[in-house]
């Protein structure tokens, strides 16, 4: 069974009862293949009942389907008129199109055929333009072509659709303002602003965006129903660079206490470590030993619960990662830490709560963002 096909629409220069009838025959549904065709010729012509039905079509199309789409495109001084896919009639001015892009500039370079010579459809002495964009889109577009003319782009999908405007038809000044309001929605929808980054060539984005999908990463088993519709846009490399960035982060992250690697001894509040120096220092605590040894040879005596909770901090970042929620989203870990350290010769629990919290700020989250920013250096663009 054939279906209409929407994107086949007759010029505006060719639209005439004949082309139309033909437009109107090779749309209309008819039976599959494997059933005998009806004899629709007559005399070599299309049959008269189909020719009158279409004929009709047209002049209603030509008459009533298309409008004019009001303020602020309807200037009475207008050069040129643009008209959407679904026939709505734009007013504009050619230099304001030049200047915006560059592909107008390209459009409206052509030669621009005489008027009565079967050219491009003319309304009150003006040319029209068909476009293949729709009423909303190419508001948008003009829009964001007229600097005096107000832009709603209240939701992520208008700006999605502005983006693709703005690519199509290279509006670099209009990007500026895309960038600054897509910024707005990395927190919310990171993966779909960091395919938007892509495609809109701006790394500082692409960037902003992966580091904001950490907080749910999508290499996660819970999100592998996901649906980016952007993502089909883009090349396997963007997304690969995506789920790279993802993988290394949490891999480092929630190995934090058991590669000590990146751990030097003055990070170590005082009570978490055995030094003789150290104020505070509890003899009663569970025994230590050698646990950190530094590249210059330095040896340091970490305490087995300080130790404990790095470790046990660590398992909050195989979900998300929240560099500056380690104490909120930990809470339980270090309330269990600190209840398991618990000793009566000085450390109490209060004191070890205190050095898990200063832990937890001072040393976990900055470890943690010291991750992220590494791992953001490594995500390759081949745009800066």
């Amino acid at each position: 069974m054939r279906t209409p096909n929407s994107a086949i629409r007759p010029p505006c220069g060719s639209q005439s009862p004949s082309n139309f009838v033909d437009l109107f025959w090779r749309l209309q549904p008819h039976g599959p293949p494997s059933q005998p065709q009806p004899q629709l010729a007559f005399d070599g012509h299309r049959p008269p009942g189909l020719r009158l039905t279409a004929a009709c079509l047209f002049y209603i199309h030509k008459m009533q389907d298309v409008r004019d789409a009001g303020e602020p495109f309807a200037a009475l001084d207008a050069d040129v008129i643009l008209r959407s896919s679904d026939n709505v009639d734009f007013r504009s001015y050619r230099i304001a199109l030049k200047l915006a892009s560059p592909i107008f500039e390209t459009m409206f370079a052509l030669p621009t055929p005489q008027r009565g010579s079967g050219g491009d459809e003319q309304k009150d002495g003006i040319a029209v333009v068909c476009m293949a964009e729709n009423e909303k889109a190419l508001r948008m577009l003009l829009s964001l072509c007229h600097a005096n003319v107000e832009m709603a782009l209240d939701t992520l999908d208008d700006i999605a659709t502005a983006v693709q405007l703005a690519s199509k038809f290279e509006l670099q000044n209009a990007r500026i303002a895309i960038r600054l309001l897509l910024r707005e929605f990395a927190s919310t929808d990171p993966e779909r602003v960091y395919a938007l980054a892509w495609a809109m060539q701006s790394r500082e984005l692409v960037l902003r965006a992966a580091e904001k999908s950490l907080s749910s990463p999508l290499i996660l088993p819970k999100r592998a129903e996901t649906s980016v519709p952007e993502f089909h846009d883009i090349s396997a490399h963007a997304l690969r660079q995506l789920i790279t960035f993802q993988s290394r982060c949490i891999f480092a992250a929630s190995r934090i206490g058991e590669d000590l690697s990146w751990l030097r001894a003055g990070q170590i509040p005082a009570r978490g470590k055995e030094k003789g120096e150290d104020i505070g220092r509890c003899s009663s605590c569970h025994d230590t030993k050698v646990q950190l040894k530094e590249p210059t040879g330095r040896e340091t005596r970490i305490k087995n619960w300080w130790l404990d909770y790095l470790k046990r901090v660590g398992k909050l970042f195989e979900e998300d990662i929240n560099a500056g929620g380690v104490v909120r989203n930990g809470l339980p870990i270090l309330f269990a830490c600190a209840s398991d350290a618990s000793c009566s010769g000085g450390c109490t629990t209060q004191e070890i709560t205190s050095t898990l919290v200063l832990t937890a700020e001072s040393v976990v989250e900055v470890r943690i963002r010291e991750i992220v920013e590494e791992a953001l250096q490594k995500l390759e663009t081949p745009f800066g």
